[in-house]
């Protein structure tokens, strides 16, 4: 027996390719199927790999890195790919096409392996924290377009609406589902302007530094995070917070690193609300997933900080 025919009589292997579609800037998922079927083309649209965070940073073509999402999934359990599934970054509908992999490799289908974020975490090499403004090997990719937004306050004081943190704990999640991939919607387009004291502080793998605020007086619940970005834009504001702890440069971390605090000052960060979708719970309550005291909604990316 050769090796096509043993491929062929295993039933945990599929024979074909299949490449489910979604929905995509407007465009349903039935709409994209029937563009496919039509044009005789599967386009590379979406860029994947753990290259896209580095060639983003050093505003480098990713072109290169635009990929086809195929799964081997034997299409007797199809169906499965297009339930809801818990911290994934898309949903598929039931549309798609299948090909033969004999058919897929000789029109030039090639494999990438694309790893589940606890693996490609796993294998990136550790972040160096130069100083407060510079830091290298930081790796981050969800929602980065949106989590770097450079936009600047507005200068109108009337369109920048002031909020505390047990404020935006009490708001209800997202009117919109979203996932990893999505642009700004809904209120992620306003301006807040939230006061609270500082009572964490921690460097995150993709470079932001990480605050947390709760209500400077009284006792109501709710503590919201607020992410300044690793970029030349930010690094005022990044010296600012490192000077409320004991850090020493430079230093190296694998993983999130909470920073020991010799402050908590109560202060006012200005920015657009983010929700984080990668601690947010299924249903989109405005919770975290493993820190229900923190609240999903963020101001993220802060754009000033006043101390009071």
């Amino acid at each position: 027996m050769d090796l096509p025919e043993i491929l062929n009589r295993r039933s945990d292997l599929s024979t074909f390719l299949v490449h489910l579609t979604r929905s995509y800037k407007g465009a349903s998922a039935k709409d994209n199927l029937e563009s496919i079927l039509r044009d005789g083309c599967i386009q590379a649209r979406n860029v994947y790999g753990y290259l896209r965070s580095r060639l983003a940073r050093k505003g480098l073509d990713m072109d290169s890195q635009r990929t086809v999402c195929f799964t081997e999934t034997p299409l007797e359990f199809t169906y499965l790919l297009v339930e809801k599934i818990e911290n994934r970054d898309v949903s598929f509908a039931p549309y798609g096409v299948a090909i033969p992999k004999r058919i897929g490799r000789r029109t030039g289908v090639n494999l990438r392996l694309r790893f589940s974020p606890a693996r490609q975490r796993a294998e990136s090499p550790p972040v160096t924290f130069e100083s407060p403004r510079e830091c290298r090997d930081n790796h981050g990719e969800h929602r980065w377009a949106v989590k770097n937004d450079p936009s600047t306050p507005p200068v109108d004081a009337s369109a920048i609406q002031a909020v505390t943190p047990s404020d935006v704990f009490s708001w209800p999640g997202p009117a919109e589902h979203l996932t990893q991939s999505s642009e700004r919607t809904g209120i992620e387009n306003n301006w807040f302007a939230l006061t609270g004291r500082v009572v964490d502080v921690k460097v995150e793998m993709d470079g932001d530094l990480h605050l947390a605020l709760q209500d400077a007086t009284g006792d109501k619940a709710g503590i919201v995070v607020c992410e300044i970005p690793a970029k030349q834009q930010w690094c005022s504001i990044r010296e600012t917070v490192f000077s409320w702890t004991t850090t020493r440069f430079p230093f190296h971390t694998s993983s999130d690193r909470k920073l020991k605090l010799i402050e908590a000052p109560i202060i006012t960060v200005t920015g657009k609300a983010y929700w984080d979708v990668g601690n947010a719970p299924k249903d989109q309550s405005n919770r975290r997933s493993h820190l229900p005291g923190y609240a999903a909604w963020e101001i993220h990316p802060v754009m000033k900080l006043d101390v009071l």
